[in-house]
């Protein structure tokens, strides 16, 4: 009792053979798939790295800029600093150069009395050695 002819029968294992024929491509092209999808996976995994790198750099980028932009103003202050001091010093220098011109000119006053003092000091060391060289007034005023 067959219920199926030869041709049926043949069609059905023409059918199966085809069948496992495409099973076969399709499981190679399955595993052709699954390289590439592993592959896409590396790469996928490289380019997050790499971005992940890039936006680690502009990070750092960010705060180098924000340091160099807290050191230049550090800096900045600080010159304005040591300008106010260097200011300070020139006014004292400039109300100390007219106090040393003051005393200066009060130093060369006083050189000019005593110089005028010694030369009335040697005046009368003459009028005095003068007056020791004659025995009288009369003596001194017939010599004169």
């Amino acid at each position: 009792m067959k219920f199926y002819s030869s041709e049926a029968e043949e069609k059905l294992v023409e059918g199966v053979k085809e069948a496992e024929k495409k099973l076969k491509a399709t499981k190679s092209e399955l595993v052709v798939a699954q390289q590439e999808y592993q592959a896409r996976a590396a790469e996928q995994k490289e380019l997050l790295t790499s971005v992940a790198k890039l936006e680690m750099y502009v990070q750092q980028g960010k705060h180098d800029d924000k340091a160099t932009a807290a050191e230049r103003k550090a800096a900045e202050q600080e010159l304005e600093e040591v300008t106010e001091q260097v200011a300070e010093v020139e006014a004292k220098l400039a109300a100390g150069a007219a106090d040393v011109a003051a005393k200066r000119a009060a130093a060369d006053e006083s050189a000019k009395e005593v110089d005028k003092a010694e030369s009335s000091l040697q005046s009368l060391h003459s009028k005095q050695s003068r007056t020791q060289q004659f025995d009288s007034q009369e003596a001194r005023d017939a010599h004169l």
